[in-house]
């Protein structure tokens, strides 16, 4: 199993305090379809995970995407006009998203690392479809590990 991670800043655009919040973004070649981005806590441990399509950031880097649970959109920060993307993630329990800004330039490098480890159109080839058929056999309601 091969992975590129690379941790980021994220600032919310809401109210309140407005340091950076850690988190790191995550791409395993087994899962070749999925990123994983994951909020780090004060001790570094992961405290939220939320998963989507690389697709999807891919997209969201150059024109706003997604009308699910992650939306991905190019955004300017006004402090300082530092180019960057507007993620906004819709928790299932609440209507409303939690809005966030990142620099886009540690983004185009993370997906440079992901596309060198596993190329654009080569994903299909990772996909072990008869181990993922054996896991719903076995257990139907482990359909998401």
């Amino acid at each position: 199993m091969s992975t590129v991670s690379r941790r980021i800043a994220l600032w919310s655009e809401g109210e309140g305090d407005h340091r950076p919040l850690p988190a790191l973004i995550s791409y395993v070649s087994t899962d070749p379809y999925c990123l994983r981005l994951a909020f780090l806590g004060a001790n570094g441990r992961v405290t939220v995970e939320w998963e989507f399509a690389r697709e999807l950031l891919v997209f969201g880097l150059i024109t706003a995407v997604g009308d699910g649970d992650v939306r991905i959109e190019p955004a300017l920060r006004d402090e300082d006009l530092d180019l960057g993307v507007r993620i906004a993630l819709v928790p299932d329990s609440i209507d409303e998203a939690f809005t966030l800004w990142t620099s886009s330039a540690p983004l185009w490098r993370f997906l440079r690392d992901t596309y060198a480890l596993v190329s654009l159109g080569a994903e299909s080839c990772l996909l072990d479809v008869d181990a993922a058929i054996n896991r719903l056999l076995a257990d139907p309601g482990e359909v998401g590990t």
